[in-house]
This record gives C-alpha cells, structure tokens and sequence, in this order.
C-alpha cells in the first residue's frame, strides 16, 4: 500500500507540474461550462465614472468580457449586501490593476465564463478617486423579481460604505490581449451573429477551445489522484466500515420507499372501492332522489338567517304582550337550507354522520373549507352556496359548514322560532331561550357551564331574544358591546362571531376569517382571553402597585375544583402569594368577587396574547386589549367549541323543545296556573 501511495503521490506531482498553455492570463476560468459562444462586453470608464452596460444578463456558458478606459480601472466581485468589498469567503475574481491607459482601451481585456444563473456583483476598486463609492458598480444577472435587491439600491449602499477594499491577489477570470481574444458577437454592442469569420478568427478559436480542454482534462484527472490518495491512506477497517455504513443507509432509503409505495397502493385501492360503492349506490338511489328532490319544496323547511336591522327602523312592541307570530324577518343570501320536521332514519342518514367529530362534508366536497380559499366575506358566500347545494342533493336536513358553532346555533334558533311562532301565547322570549341555550351548552360544551354560572354571562340570552324577534325592546336589553355593527348587518357571516362582546375584533373576524375552517377555535381563544385589569397590591400581599391582569377562566378554573362541603369557605384579600390565587379556591373566589367579574361584559378587555396569535385582529385605536402583566398559572386551559351536528342531536334538540314549550303553554293555559306563577 506505502508503494501505491508514492506511486499515486508522484503521478500528481508530475501532471501538476505539467506546462500549461496560457493566452496571456494567469488565473483561468472553470473549463467545465459549456460556452454558447456569446460574449457580452462592459466597457469600464465609458462616459465617467462607470460601467457601460452597468446591468447584464447572460446565459450559462455566455463570456463577459470587460475593455478597460482611462484611466486605471480594474473589476472585484461582490455582494449586494456589502459593496465595495470582495467576497468574504474569498472567492470570485480580481484581475488586479493591470489595465491602465492613457487614451483609448488598454490592450488588455478582462474575461469570465457565466457558470450559473446567480446574481454577480462587482465593483471598481479604485481608491484614487472613489469609485466604487461614486458608482462605479456593475451586475450580471440581476433578479428582477425582487424590488429590494436592485442596481438602483445597491448603489445607494456603495455611496455609504466607509472603505473600499482592494483584495490582497489576483484570482478568478482570465486577461487576454486584445487582439487574440476570441472575437464572436458581441451582444452588448449589437454585433451581428450572422456575420461570417475569417480563417484568422476560426484559428484563433480552435486554439482557445483545445486550451480548455486541455484544462478541463488535467483538472479532472488530479481530482481523480488526489482522491485516491485519500482514499488509500485511510486505514481497510475504516475504509469497509464506510461502506458498510452507505450499504445500510442506502437499504433504509429502500425500505422507506417500498414503505411509501405501500401505503400508496392501500390508498389507492381504499379510494377506487369507495368510488365502485358511491357508483353502485347512485345507481339503486337515481329514481329515489328523482322522487325526494321534486318533494323537497313541500317537505323541506327553510333556516332562516335574520337581517338585523337598526332599531331605529323597527316598530316598538311591548314584550310583555307581543304577538310572535307578527315579526316578519329577512334572509341573507347563502343562509337558506332545508330541514325537514323528522328524518327517516334509513341508511343514508347514518353514512353521512361522521362519528369522529369532523364536519362530514369535508368528504363530500375536498377542501371546500381548506386555506386553499380566501377566507373573507364573498368567498364564505360562495362556500355556503355550494354547502347549500351539496347538502340538499344529499338530503341532508341540517347545515353544515366551516363553523359547527354556529351551525348549532342556526339550527336552534330555526327551532325555537318555529314553535314559538306555532304557540303564540309565550308572553316572553327570554325564558325560553334561556332554556335552549342551558341545554345546548350542557349537551355540547359542559366544562362551560362552570364559566356561564359564575360570570352570570346574560348577554347572549339577550342577543338571541333579539336576533329572533328585532324590535326596539329586544334591542334596547343588548348590552352596548353586543350591539350590532355594519358589518354585521350587511353581510352574511358564521353566528359565532356575534357572541364576542369586542365590536372591532368582529369586524375584523367577518372580513378576515368568515370562511375560516378554525373560526370556532377563534372564538375560544377570544373567550378563554377575557381579563380584568388591576394592581397588583389589591390582589397579592406586599406587592407593589404595579398593573396587572388576570384571565377569567383562571379564576374559574380554580374555583371550580371546589368540593362541595368547603365551598363556603372564605378568603380575605391580598392572597399571600400569587400562586394562592391559582391553587386556593377560597383566594380565587375572593379574587372574581374584587374584580366584578361577574358583572358583565363592561369590566372585561382581551388579552395581548391573543393578538399575539391573531395579529390581523388589533385594533389599535381600540381601548379593549389590556395593559399591564399577567397574573396567570402554570396550566392554562382553553374553552371547547361543539362537534359537527349529528342526527341524534337535532333530534335531541327537537323533543327537547318541543316537550320544553308544550309544558310551559300547558302549564300556562291550566286554571289557577297563571296566578301561581306570578306569585312566584
């Protein structure tokens, strides 16, 4: 092995010490790029202090090719960020001051070989006058695509640099004379590419290309020796055991491939049985959804969206005595649908329902909800429109859309609307809405329950008394920031977002997020992030009087770990530490009771951290987001939102309110019942 390794040393030594043919330079190009026989030329000094064409672009394999004016110029490569300066890895090209002149160009030119498509920048590095620093740039391949990185700009960079460096050698291109220079058109002076060459000029280029052959080959061919002589001074127990080591990478890259093709063919054929089932199926069920479809005027009962209108504009009524069935309301566009008073329940129904808590029409339309769509107010239309249709060619009876929130929330109010308007005789909306959402909460979000109880939250009983019945009574118990704003009443959008006591956060939601499939998660994360301002000294012992917040949720959360027989004990403020304030219900209690948080939406503001989240949503002329630090705990837990509905819930929903208000109107119309009740 010691004799190969002299053997292979002294091979290199000698082709390194090979004469090489020159064409008057001392740094040649790569020789390993094609040449497209294109030579774009830049003159130096043109007209002052700069490089004319001063922007060049070149395909691979094109020759740049600088001629050098008066007086002493000279060409370094940079980058955009730092001009003036060579590159600090120490490659690109320098030729070194070897061009000046007194008139006319020097005889001498300066050439580099285009190896790729990346941006070149250079520069004059003259310090007698400046150059650099007065303009004298250039660029070979800018990107037009960026309006950052432009000569325009990267001059203005080179006025402000403090230095101008001239590198310490020569490196990169190749000086030539003149006169031998491989003459072909020159693009930047619109030579003619047509023009024939003379035996002289053909001459002149088969020297030049059989000298970057001959390069090209000895270049290769000492790369070839010096990586054998690496490879034979590695020890044979190294050398096998990077083989051995590539043997099991390589297997593992097959096995992860024949892995993936797998899955790739379970699939694939999971898809193409399930396209056979659905064409079967379609097959058997044409005439059944012929007969069903021509039905479904008659049988299908519109989800009416209400248009809030101002209250200015409603006729005042008297909610003790009003009529329900006199309101009239307005649909939105895109919030129509059709549901039927009870379902068959026959197998279509139960293979829509996707008992994984999932929207089930994501299968049935790919993507309809995806971030692939804009997630604004028209592109929510048009998904609830084509939802709308979709569904009804289904048969399904309930909506279904980006929001399952507010799907609950539509499907409900249709509901209650429905059998009061059948009644009649209800002299009051609100207990019965009170009574709907009680139990959509506790059937579909009942860690909420706990947050509804102790902030006595009665707002949304009011907002859902009003978007049922809109009149100057309903309207006048909203609570200012549940009052509707324009874009609420102009434009459709998921209910949901009607519920947050923020108007400019709903303004934005609307215009941002109404076709956002995560709009629901959104609304949690605003609830979860309600908090109440205060110092820190009211609420922990020996603080100082600093501002502070705290989430309500927090304090719930606490409380709400209470067993029954301590629920009465009681906490006097300051708590010993802020960790008391987490941990002791007792302190926690105390704390909710000193912060009003349970009297309604007017103490509370929104965390910052909820705008760290959603940015897009900041209002910053609004007063609402919080200032100070937050008091929080180790473990903070976010509200749910419901599932996607289901048959089984509609049904529940629909006895539920029926049995609800049957009780009450029987209850009511019962001799001797009425007097009782106003007595209690």
């Amino acid at each position: 092995m010691f004799k190969n390794i002299l053997s292979v040393a002294a091979l290199v030594s000698s082709v390194l010490a090979a004469p090489t043919p020159t064409t008057g330079g001392n740094h040649p190009t790569r020789a390993d790029t094609p040449l497209t026989g294109v030579t774009h030329t830049v003159v130096a000094g043109q007209g002052g202090l700069n490089f004319e064409p001063a922007n060049v672009v070149a395909q691979v394999g094109d020759i740049i090719q600088w001629d050098f004016l008066p007086a002493n110029h000279s060409v370094v490569q940079s980058n955009f960020a730092d001009p003036c300066q060579p590159l600090a890895d120490g490659s690109g090209f320098f030729p070194g001051f070897e061009f000046a002149t007194q008139e006319g160009k020097n005889d001498n030119v300066f050439q580099i070989v285009i190896e790729d498509d990346s941006t070149i920048w250079y520069y004059c590095p003259q310090l007698k006058g400046e150059h650099c620093k007065k303009g004298m740039v250039g660029v070979i391949n800018q990107d037009f695509d960026s309006n950052e990185r432009t000569l325009a700009k990267h001059k203005e960079l080179a006025a402000g640099v403090e230095e101008i460096v001239v590198p310490s050698g020569t490196q990169g291109g190749e000086i030539l004379n003149a006169s031998i220079a491989m003459d072909v058109p020159r693009v930047s002076e619109g030579g003619d590419m047509s023009a024939p060459m003379s035996e002289q000029e053909k001459k002149k280029l088969r020297n030049r290309l059989s000298q970057r052959a001959f390069r090209r080959r000895q270049a290769e061919c000492v790369r070839e020796l010096q990586s054998r002589v690496q490879a034979d001074q590695r020890p044979e127990s190294e050398r096998v055991e990077a083989l051995q080591k590539e043997n099991r990478m390589l297997r593992q890259q097959l096995v992860d491939l024949q892995s993936n093709m797998s899955r790739m063919m379970a699939t694939m054929q999971s898809l193409n049985d399930s396209v056979t089932k659905t064409l079967d199926s379609t097959a058997h069920g044409d005439e059944a959804l012929v007969r069903r479809d021509t039905n479904c005027q008659t049988d299908m009962v519109p989800i009416e969206r209400i248009n809030h209108r101002p209250a200015s504009d409603q006729p005042p009524s008297d909610l003790n005595s009003f009529d329900l069935t006199a309101t009239e309301l307005e649909s939105l566009p895109g919030q129509t649908g059709c549901l039927e008073p009870a379902a068959e329940t026959s197998g279509t129904w139960f293979d829509l329902v996707n008992p994984g808590g999932t929207s089930p029409l994501y299968s049935q339309i790919p993507n309809i909800w995806s971030h692939e769509y804009q997630m604004g107010m028209q592109p929510y239309l048009a998904a609830v429109n084509a939802t709308e249709e979709s569904r009804m060619m289904l048969g399904k009876h309930y909506p279904c859309t980006n929001s399952p929130f507010s799907d609950h929330i539509q499907l409900l109010q249709h509901m209650l609307k429905n059998k009061l308007d059948a009644s009649g005789s209800i002299q009051s909306v609100y207990q019965p809405v009170l009574m709907v959402l009680s139990m959509f909460n506790s059937m579909t979000r009942p860690d909420v329950m706990a947050w509804y109880a102790k902030t006595r939250f009665f707002h949304i009983i009011e907002l859902t008394a009003w978007q049922l019945y809109p009149s100057s009574s309903t309207f006048e118990k909203l609570h200012p920031r549940y009052r509707p704003i324009k874009a609420q009443m102009e434009n459709a959008h998921p209910l949901i977002i009607d519920w947050i006591p923020f108007p400019s956060v709903r303004d934005r939601l609307i215009q941002l997020h109404s076709a956002n499939p995560h709009v629901d998660q959104i609304f949690c994360d605003a609830v979860t992030g309600y908090v109440v301002e205060t110092l820190m000294s009211d609420l922990v012992l020996g603080a100082e009087p600093v501002q502070v917040y705290v989430r309500v949720t927090d304090l719930i959360n606490t409380m709400a770990s209470v067993t029954a027989e301590n629920d009465e004990t009681v906490a006097v403020l300051p708590a010993p530490d802020v960790a008391s304030l987490f941990s002791s219900p007792a302190y926690a209690r105390a704390a909710f009771n000193k912060l009003n948080m349970d009297k309604g939406a007017g103490y509370y503001k929104i965390d910052p951290a909820f705008f760290g989240k959603y940015p897009e949503l900041y209002d910053q002329a609004s007063e609402l987001t919080a200032a100070g630090t937050p008091l929080k705990p180790t473990f903070q837990k976010i509200l749910t939102y419901p599932k996607p509905l289901s048959h089984s819930t509609v049904e529940t929903y629909r006895s539920f309110i029926d049995f609800s208000l049957d009780a009450i109107n029987m209850i009511i119309q019962s001799p001797g019942s009425g007097s009782e009740l106003r007595s209690r």
